[in-house]
């Protein structure tokens, strides 16, 4: 793992700006067969950092979701309900002018389509006529579509319940989310050194 973001690191601040060319495809490849290469020491590395930084992390956590516990739980109910209130008006409004950038970004489709209305002014107005008219049609296609998503979604929404105590003898509920962070974190970091190598 070390390894890895080393080549990737020294990659970026140095390869990037030598004038020696460099195959990048020959260089991932390297990293690869040093990686492959040296993995049990890179895993074992990476579990030292992870048995080093757990419980700490693990704890302060812990510590931290115990104080916002019931915050989550409150804001999660209340925002919850201003979803549903403002989410149609949310999804439209970004619908319509994700359409009207569609039609600005192709404006030049548009007057090779309408060669007598190619002048800027024209162009200008046609465009402003398709987003009316394509307002209209979001409005009246989309909005009860949109509608019945939101009502579900707000259903699943109310139907999130706390997690049930553990029995005794199973991790507690903190405990396993500190785990769960501290791997989800290693596969994170794990997958964007190789994205970072590879790319």
């Amino acid at each position: 793992m070390v390894l890895a973001i080393f080549a990737t690191w020294s990659y970026l601040t140095l390869g990037g700006r030598s004038q020696v060319p460099i195959n990048e495809e020959k260089l991932a490849e390297e990293v690869r067969e040093r990686i492959a290469k040296n993995a049990p020491e890179i895993e074992s590395e990476v579990k030292s950092v992870v048995a080093e930084l757990a419980p700490p992390l693990g704890i302060a956590i812990s510590q931290q979701f115990k104080e916002d516990r019931d915050r989550y739980i409150n804001t999660l109910r209340t925002e919850g309900g201003k979803f549903a209130e403002n989410a149609d008006d949310i999804f439209i409004d970004a619908l319509k002018a994700e359409y009207g950038d569609f039609l600005r970004a192709h404006r030049q489709v548009l007057a090779d389509e309408f060669p007598d209305h190619a002048d800027e002014e024209s162009l200008d107005r046609l465009i402003a006529e398709f987003e009316k008219v394509g307002g209209r049609l979001i409005d009246r296609y989309r909005v009860k579509q949109f509608a019945e998503q939101a009502q579900r979604t707000q259903a699943s929404w109310e139907n999130i319940q706390p997690l049930e105590t553990p029995e005794p003898g199973e991790p507690s509920l903190e405990t396993q989310l500190r785990d769960y962070a501290v791997d989800w974190s290693v596969l994170a970091f794990t997958q964007e050194a190789e994205e970072a190598v590879l790319d």
